[in-house]
């Protein structure tokens, strides 16, 4: 079986007493005995797997409650997944060290990252690229997501763009080599590479990864759905900070109608509302959508005035120089 059942063995029973299964004259105990050794080895391999099946659900309910910004949600059931499955894997069937683990470790390490807890972040997501490198290698798929929840995490820290951005590399060449340019998760790491291009001033870059990013939500997810208007409004902010201001109102406007058709759908559900704080989170982001358009359009309207002005100081300048 290739595991330590010792500590199931009773007091009585030997090792080497296992020829019972093949000389009868052997003692009905010892065989009684063995039996009872392979019941716990089995019964304890159940418990551990349907331990590490709820562990699994409870973690994806936990980043269910992530992308709803329901933080404090999720960072109960990510850490208590990471507290049963490390307790399922060193009951002595396990490892505690397996490769699963890094997955918890992912989990939860992005929950305290957005929770702003970025010390414990940091301290899990290390600890699960560690696990990841030593069982798979450097370019393991399963690699992308941890490099880019530590890359951003240490973005956040403060720490430099350079090493922030070398770790968004590695990871997007992994992701997008293991899965396609059109993943989700490619999406994913684009949306948190592009607040740290922000920083480093490297506009266009930004912009194009928004942009895809975007287009890769909208076709896996469809038109309507909260993780569209989630990049859109990035991308509006991003295009305004950059005065691409008919760029940002078709962005911002788009993110507005999702979110507003969100808020409707909320509505019409009535009393039948079984995600209500999701639908919160969705009247939230569309006040925050009608404030960051009505930045716009005063923004807007302030060029309006001055490209006036210089049209017209332009024009007293040629008359002065024809005369």
């Amino acid at each position: 079986m290739g595991r330590n059942i010792e500590k199931y063995v009773p007091p009585h029973f030997s090792f080497s007493d296992l020829h019972v299964l093949v000389c009868p004259s052997s003692c009905c105990l010892h065989v009684s005995a063995f039996c009872r050794v392979l019941a716990c080895v089995f019964i304890n391999d159940l418990v551990a797997h349907l331990c590490g099946q709820v562990a699994i659900n409870m973690a994806n309910i936990a980043n269910v409650y992530r992308d709803m910004n329901q933080l404090q949600k999720a960072r109960d059931l990510a850490e208590n997944a990471l507290a049963i499955y490390e307790r399922s894997s060193k009951s002595g069937l396990g490892e505690e060290d397996h490769p699963d683990l890094a997955d918890f470790l992912t989990v939860v390490g992005g929950v305290l990252k957005d929770s702003g807890d970025l010390k414990g972040a940091r301290r899990h997501l290390e600890r699960a690229m560690s696990i990841r490198e030593v069982a798979h290698g450097l370019e393991h798929y399963r690699l992308a997501a941890t490099l880019s929840e530590l890359a951003s995490t240490y973005h956040e820290l403060g720490q430099s763009p350079k090493k922030t951005q070398r770790l968004f590399e590695r990871a997007l060449q992994i992701a997008t080599s293991a899965y396609g340019q059109e993943h989700p998760l490619v999406a994913t790491i684009n949306v948190q590479y592009s607040e740290v291009l922000k920083v480093t001033h490297d506009f266009k870059r930004e912009l194009q990864l928004l942009q895809d990013a975007g287009r890769i939500r909208e076709k896996v997810f469809g038109e309507i759905h909260s993780a569209v208007a989630q990049v859109l409004l990035l991308l509006g902010r991003s295009q305004l900070e950059q005065a691409k201001f008919s760029d940002s109102q078709n962005s911002l406007e788009k993110a507005l109608r999702i979110y507003q058709e969100l808020h409707d759908r909320s509505e019409r559900a009535g009393e039948e509302r079984h995600v209500v704080d999701h639908w919160m989170k969705c009247r939230i982001e569309v006040g925050n959508c009608l404030v960051t358009v009505s930045t716009f359009r005063h923004r807007l309207a302030e060029a309006d005035g001055y490209k006036k002005e210089v049209a017209e100081l332009e024009e007293k300048r040629t008359k002065t120089v024809s005369q």
